[in-house]
């Protein structure tokens, strides 16, 4: 596995920035149209003014929420040569013959990046599949039940 941990990082964090621009436009579509609705006045029962309000707040909030991940994301650091399965590696996992990439990141979880190699998948510290591998070494086996459905792995690689 020869990928380049920083270059994916700058893909996803490029991904996450793209959503983060979707999500403030779709803001200020929701903040001019509560300023275009029709006002109590006009219809005891309107309340899209309300509405629309609240909408473009949690979308402010959502997209605030997205920029603080990304610097997060990008302040994390990314080990040079692992032994072992921790925050900024790089883990590709065996699974009965199919192999699968994992990217440990702080923020980002369940984004897929486009590789040399494939599709990686970032996960969480906080994801049950990393709290099972970590600290596990290269061609370690370990195993962790998801919908009570137990699945056993093997570290093929950790960069």
């Amino acid at each position: 596995m020869v990928q380049d941990k920083y270059n994916l990082l700058e893909k996803l964090l490029a991904k996450i920035g793209n959503n983060a621009e979707v999500i403030a436009g779709a803001a200020q579509y929701s903040r001019q149209a509560a300023i275009d609705a029709p006002g109590r006045n006009q219809s005891r029962y309107d309340s899209s003014r309300e509405e629309q309000g609240y909408l473009a707040d949690g979308l402010n909030l959502r997209r605030q929420q997205i920029i603080t991940g990304i610097h997060e994301a990008g302040a994390t650091q990314l080990p040079q040569r692992p032994e072992s399965v921790m925050v900024g590696t790089l883990v590709r996992l065996d699974q009965d013959g199919q192999t699968s990439d994992y990217f440990v990141l702080s923020y980002g979880a369940g984004n897929w990046i486009e590789s040399e190699e494939g599709e990686v998948l970032v996960i969480t510290p906080n994801s049950p599949l990393f709290q099972a591998m970590k600290g596990k070494k290269k061609n370690e086996e370990f195993s962790f039940s998801l919908d009570r459905r137990r699945m056993q792995y093997k570290i093929v690689d950790i960069l």
